[in-house]
């Protein structure tokens, strides 16, 4: 049980990031259309305007991050950047780490 909680705990931080989750959501609306045979006349430009749909959305959400960040000030945003042990970029560093030492045979002592 001890192997899978540090697994868990990046994914669910990953998880709680908005684009992840847009990013997400549009995958599974991508693969539906994909799955419904009704849909094959049209599929490719439903699955186009999916793709271009939620790609303006993630970039909406990152361009309102990043105007958050600047109002908070550079130098307290890259520092929360660096250190938030809950940040994406430290769960999806700790998700590499640990799927590299899973795949390396490697464990914690």
């Amino acid at each position: 049980m001890s192997h899978i909680t540090p697994v868990l705990a990046p994914l669910m931080a990953l998880l709680r990031s908005r684009k992840v989750m847009v990013a997400l959501a549009f995958l599974g609306a991508t693969l539906l259309t994909a799955a419904v045979p009704d849909l094959a006349p049209h599929r490719e430009s439903i699955q186009v305007a999916l793709l271009v749909f939620g790609s303006a959305l993630i970039a909406g959400i990152a361009w309102e991050d990043g105007q958050e960040k600047r109002a908070l000030g550079i130098e307290e945003a890259l520092a929360a950047v660096r250190e938030g042990p809950d940040s994406p970029r430290e769960a999806g560093k700790h998700i590499l780490f640990e799927a590299a030492d899973t795949l390396l045979g490697e464990e914690d002592e």
